[in-house]
């Protein structure tokens, strides 16, 4: 399977500047790598072999069912968190985004990233 794009950000509503991540996908010839910005610190992790099974695990959780879909809490009244995901790839393509609130299915989301090594704290893991 073929993985083309993988974007993900998160951010906590803080004034601290760590609280900040980001996800990206880059691929170099037939190698796949995930840069992980956590605030100024910048990451990165060969995912080459994981990514046949990391499509696998979106496609079996049904994430095309994100697409479009915005996944806020009606009410923004306390400090919160927001997220934004774009991902593509064979049979794969989701652009979603929430405040405050996530998919039923999202610890289907992070088992898959957990698989590919992003083990961060300050997700809403």
């Amino acid at each position: 399977m073929a993985l083309r794009g993988l974007k993900f950000e998160y951010n906590v509503d803080t004034l601290k500047f760590d609280a900040c991540r980001l996800i990206l996908l880059e691929v170099k010839e037939n190698q796949y790598f995930l840069n992980v910005k956590k605030g100024k610190e910048v990451s990165r992790i060969e995912i080459t072999k994981k990514v046949d099974e990391f499509c696998q695990r979106l496609q079996a959780m049904n994430i095309e069912k994100w697409d479009q879909k915005i996944f806020d809490w009606p009410m923004e009244y306390f400090i919160g968190y927001h997220w934004k995901l774009e991902v593509t790839g064979d049979g794969i393509n989701a652009v979603c985004r929430g405040s405050d609130n996530l998919p039923n299915d999202w610890g289907a989301f992070r088992n898959a990233l957990k698989f590919l090594g992003i083990k961060d704290s300050r997700f809403p893991f």
